[in-house]
């Protein structure tokens, strides 16, 4: 009898075991699940709260500096306060907008010395995860001495936002990419010039593409015929480059727009 019952004492205690192991991580997971849960919330959380706190800073920069559209005003005289503009950033040079209902695009912009100044800086150069819209420079760049005009006359401005899930910034070409009807692009530069660009097509891009790898008139010109874009004479060329919906890091969508003359 005793050998008998230490035999089911010795099978009980492998049989704790046995169930022991599995639910020690099973308690684990859970442990585990709890802290990274508790940790995306508050990644969440500060996500929100940039977005919240940037959307704010443009939304007053737009009520002090854009003047409400005369219906009587000539459509090419600038309706934006870009001394003041230019007073609160030396890096600014215009203000774009996108004229569609869709769209949200309506910020002032920068040029900078690389694409991380403002990636995560307001345009007050606040740290935010929003950022800025933002250009990089010409190659005899010296800061607060870029010329609108100069600028904007190059053979292709390339222009930079983020892909924001509030729809802010640049998050908004999602939404038009798959209508008909595209776009109109306007750029008021600081030289109080207005620019008014023909959008020619959206599209999904790798940044390996040969869009991030025009410099020169020629290139622009032969990047057009490849898109199949009819087109006179030597156009100037907009682009707006932001992220992708997908989850691979090196897909952009793109918006392509030549100069009206």
């Amino acid at each position: 009898m005793r050998n008998f019952n230490t035999y089911n004492r010795n099978k009980i205690k492998r049989n704790k075991r046995k169930f022991a192991t599995p639910l020690f991580f099973i308690t684990l997971g859970f442990i585990v699940s709890l802290l990274l849960s508790g940790a995306t919330f508050k990644v969440l959380l500060d996500e929100i709260n940039g977005y919240n706190e940037s959307s704010g800073e443009y939304e007053h920069l737009r009520e002090e500096n854009v003047q409400q559209d005369d219906p009587d005003a000539p459509k090419e005289v600038s309706n934006i306060n870009h001394s003041s503009l230019y007073n609160i950033n030396e890096d600014y040079l215009g203000w774009i907008s996108v004229e569609d209902p869709d769209s949200l695009i309506n910020y002032p912009l920068l040029v900078c010395g690389d694409a991380d100044t403002y990636l995560h800086k307001s345009f007050e150069k606040k740290p935010n995860r929003l950022g800025s819209i933002f250009g990089l420079p010409p190659s005899n760049y010296e800061k607060g001495n870029v010329s609108p005009k100069k600028y904007f006359s190059s053979p292709i401005v390339m222009l930079f936002g983020h892909n924001a899930k509030n729809f802010t910034m640049f998050g908004t070409l999602h939404k038009i990419y798959d209508k008909s009807a595209l776009p109109r692009v306007r750029i008021d530069t600081l030289n109080s010039a207005v620019l008014k660009y023909k959008t020619v097509f959206l599209k999904k891009v790798d940044t390996n593409h040969q869009v991030y790898k025009i410099k020169t008139q020629e290139d622009v010109n032969n990047f057009l015929k490849n898109s199949n874009v009819n087109f006179e004479g030597n156009p100037k060329l907009l682009v707006l480059s932001t992220c992708d919906n997908s989850l691979d890091e090196s897909r952009r969508l793109i918006l392509c727009a030549t100069l009206e003359k």
